[in-house]
């Protein structure tokens, strides 16, 4: 019964840990730069946006700004 457990117990675990691994990596990073030129599109440090207000008024839940 106990190896029933364990093995129940570690299959929950690894759902669970890959679940959470997708919900990290289904963010964005978004780039912020006060020296950036105005029009960025905020997805790389060439193209950031020069001010937070508009990184935030993009983002979403799991981005990182």
């Amino acid at each position: 019964m106990s190896g029933k457990t364990n093995l129940k117990t570690s299959l929950i675990m690894a759902v669970l840990l890959v679940g959470i691994q997708c919900a990290i990596a289904a963010g964005e990073v978004i780039y912020v730069d006060a020296n950036a030129p105005p029009s960025g599109t905020g997805q790389t440090w060439a193209t950031a946006y020069r001010y937070l207000l508009d990184a935030l008024a993009v983002e979403s839940s799991g981005d990182e700004i």
